[in-house]
């Protein structure tokens, strides 16, 4: 049943070649790079002079003595 008859076999044409499809499979092989960032601290020290100026000051005293003889009209007293 069907379109060909019994007993004869189908005559076989030339076969249609389709264009190949191409099916993409990805694998991954994982490398490691290291990355280094190296910091630094740099530590600035500052030295401040400071100048006190100190003014000490004195003083002195000074006494002077002076003699005075006085002629009270007194007999006794001779100089």
């Amino acid at each position: 049943m069907g379109y060909f008859p019994r007993h004869q076999r189908p005559t076989m044409l030339r076969p249609i070649v389709r264009p190949t499809r191409t099916s993409v499979k990805n694998i991954y092989h994982p490398y490691v790079v290291p990355v280094i960032h190296p910091t630094h601290t740099k530590y600035n020290h500052h030295k401040i002079i400071q100048y006190q100026h100190h003014c000490p000051h004195t003083e002195s005293h000074h006494t002077t003595v002076s003699h005075q003889n006085i002629n009270c009209s007194c007999p006794r007293c001779r100089f």
